[in-house]
């Protein structure tokens, strides 16, 4: 009895502080806000701001129609897998990653080889375009959306989830930006619709052991 005592004790001592602890969501459920309402906050930013006047004429264009469906699917995919991530083993689902990284090849491997056909690649930088400002707007409230999202859970690869969660910003914003800018030289789609998605990334990564720590 005395034995049966002793554990008795021990585990009221080491279970002493515990408290309960609220099941985390399904991925999914987390992943299905974000969707919603960045797909809500694109569409009504394009609503006011005016697609291209060209569009319909675009979207008939089968390297336009495939760069938009591949940013947007890379998009979703980096959605999908950072909501995975605040999971430490993300449920078994690491695969996520993988098919998400091997968009983002495909659309790297895409814009080098016109990088290389369209010669010359030039565009001027100018602090301040409209371009650039349209770049932010597109991706403050994502950003916002997958921040508070991202915080709440219990990821041990805090430096992927910020790469992740960078690329559904990106991969989204982007598209809104080829809908809205009449620009379809790389130059121009590199420094002012990707770059800043880039410095972003960059800072997210620097970052995001102290945000998303636990």
């Amino acid at each position: 009895m005395s034995s049966d005592k002793n554990t008795d004790n021990l585990i009221d001592n080491l279970t002493s502080d515990l408290c309960e602890v609220k099941v985390m969501r399904h991925p999914i459920y987390c992943a299905l806000p974000w969707a919603l309402c960045t797909i809500g906050y694109v569409a009504l930013g394009l609503y006011f701001i005016g697609m291209r006047p060209d569009i319909s004429e675009k979207v008939f264009e089968p390297l336009f129609t495939f760069e938009i469906i591949l940013a947007l699917w890379i998009s979703v995919g980096a959605a999908i897998s950072s909501s995975w991530l605040r999971f430490p083993d993300m449920r078994g689902a690491s695969w996520l990653i993988t098919v998400t990284m091997t968009l983002l090849a495909v659309f790297v491997v895409k814009s080098l080889v016109r990088t290389a056909v369209e010669v010359p690649f030039t565009s001027d930088f100018q602090f301040g375009h409209h371009c650039q400002n349209l770049s932010i707007l597109f991706g403050v409230m994502p950003a916002i959306i997958v921040l508070f999202i991202s915080i709440h859970g219990k990821t041990t690869r805090p430096i992927l989830m910020s790469f992740m969660n960078t690329l559904s910003i990106g991969g989204m914003s982007y598209v809104a930006m080829r809908i809205v800018c009449l620009q379809d030289d790389m130059g121009h789609l590199c420094i002012y619709h990707i770059l800043p998605y880039l410095f972003l990334g960059f800072v997210g990564a620097i970052v995001g052991r102290r945000i998303y720590r636990w």
